[in-house]
């Protein structure tokens, strides 16, 4: 399919390949463009590249509920669910963000 999953002792990976959902460990991905998602202890480090429109990735899932905060390029927003899902606030082009939990 064009999800990939696998866990390597405390990280977990999730990978989408183009647009669609993934559902992982209390975590629900939902993007318009291809994203990785690597989580260990309460931090998800993640990368999309969507080159001329801003990808719309959405989290839901128990996991979704903990995060507070992303932070991209250095800068760090506040992260709020709207009915038990996030939107990352996301750019443009080639894009690392990483996400904390409470």
């Amino acid at each position: 399919g064009s999800a990939i999953v696998s866990r390597r002792g405390a990280e977990t990976y999730m990978m989408l390949e183009r647009s669609g959902a993934v559902q992982a460990f209390g975590l629900t991905v939902t993007s318009s463009a291809p994203v990785e998602l690597t989580a260990a202890g309460g931090v998800l480090h993640g990368y999309v590249a969507l080159k001329d429109t801003r990808p719309r990735v959405t989290l839901g899932g128990p996991l979704a509920q903990r995060l507070v905060a992303i932070n991209i390029g250095g800068e760090e927003l506040p992260l709020n669910a709207a009915n038990g899902v996030i939107t990352l606030p996301l750019p443009a082009g080639e894009v690392k963000f990483t996400l904390t939990t409470r």
